[in-house]
């Protein structure tokens, strides 16, 4: 017995209505995740108009943007505000507002840039040659060095000088004188005829 077409139609819609839901769902870019609006704080910076001429930011590691009822993290491709139904996805709607975040300041390890140094060999020098020790010899001590006296210089023998006799005044004027001239002649011939005499005898 066949079943009536009555009795199967019902599955069969049933079933469209569950494929749609199902390409709806996997044709739908990513949609609200039961937020309203993006958030703001916790690294969060929201901009509450639909200017986009700050995006994207320098160093922003996630966005979120906010446009009719759709809540998604990417921009649609050729933009929002297309011609459409704003029911069938976030490009058709306008841009209510936007957010990005900024990932906490980690302080980056900076990898040692020392470039390591061969050690450096040091030539080890010979040890030092040990002379044995020759005999110590002993000093002698010899007679002590009699210090030498330097003599004396002689004193200078005071030079007597000759005094030089008196001089006699002459005594009884100038006949005294004239007869002692001529008596000493006398008496020296006299003299001499005497002891020539003797001879002669």
């Amino acid at each position: 017995m066949k079943p009536k077409l009555w009795n199967v139609l019902p599955v069969i819609v049933g079933l469209s209505l569950v494929a749609l839901a199902l390409f709806a769902f996997a044709a739908t870019p990513a949609q609200a995740t039961g937020q309203d609006t993006c958030p703001d704080g916790n690294g969060w910076t929201k901009i509450n108009s639909g200017d986009l001429s700050q995006y994207p930011v320098e160093g922003a590691d996630e966005y979120c943007f906010k446009a009719g009822n759709w809540v998604i993290d990417y921009i649609p491709e050729g933009g929002f505000g297309q011609e459409g139904s704003c029911n069938d996805g976030p490009q058709y709607c306008e841009l209510s507002h936007w957010a990005y975040h900024m990932p906490e300041a980690t302080a980056t390890p900076v990898p040692p840039t020392d470039t390591p140094v061969p050690p450096t060999e040091t030539p080890t020098e010979p040890p030092p040659t040990e002379t044995p020790p020759g005999p110590t010899e002993t000093p002698t001590e010899g007679p002590s060095p009699t210090p030498t006296d330097t003599p004396e210089e002689p004193e200078p023998t005071p030079t007597k000088t000759p005094k030089e006799p008196p001089e006699i005044p002459p005594s009884g004027g100038g006949w005294g004188f004239f007869i002692a001239a001529l008596g000493l002649p006398a008496v020296g011939g006299a003299i001499a005829w005497a002891i020539r005499r003797r001879k002669v005898q």
